[in-house]
């Protein structure tokens, strides 16, 4: 089990390799891996109709964005995010949002490929974390109490927090 602070480090990871190889992707993208993520789009909108989780559909979602990047490597370290994440001993937590926003969030990833545009590519999958980055912050206030705000006020007082040295 990964304490919060690891999973944020993660999503911080994940959310820089999203940033830097939307341009890869928005460049390399085919018709044949539009049709495939327009696809899955319709899968989790069925099972969203249905009640149903699509964390499987998410998942290859993902993956196959970065293997739209054309790096073996991006594809590797998603993996490793996708489950570092899945780790943090709280299945439910990174389970998918089920609603049609959801649904509308990686449409717009999806959209914005098809214009082959990479500043669109990336800010829509920027949007994609604001959810997830709401709950990890509630969850990390939740973990650190008024305890660890106070250490975080001392920290800062200290002049080698912010990289001064006297």
């Amino acid at each position: 089990v990964f304490h919060s602070h690891t999973i944020r480090q993660v999503t911080e990871v994940r959310k820089a390799l999203d940033a830097f190889f939307a341009d890869h992707m928005a460049a390399n993208i085919t018709d044949e891996d539009l049709r495939f993520l327009d696809d899955l789009l319709a899968d989790i909108q069925r099972h969203l109709r249905d009640g149903k989780s699509y964390t499987d559909e998410d998942y290859q979602f993902h993956n196959r964005l970065f293997e739209i990047s054309g790096n073996p490597l991006a594809v590797q370290l998603f993996r490793i995010t996708w489950t570092v994440r899945l780790s943090s001993g709280d299945p439910m937590f990174w389970r998918p949002r089920q609603s049609r926003s959801e649904l509308a969030i990686h449409a717009n990833i999806v959209k914005a490929l098809r214009a082959r545009d990479a500043a669109a590519t990336r800010q829509a999958m920027l949007e994609h974390y604001a959810y997830t980055d709401a709950q990890l912050a509630k969850r990390l206030a939740a973990e650190e109490g008024p305890q660890s705000a106070d250490r975080t006020v001392r920290a800062a007082a200290h002049p080698a927090a912010n990289g001064k040295h006297p």
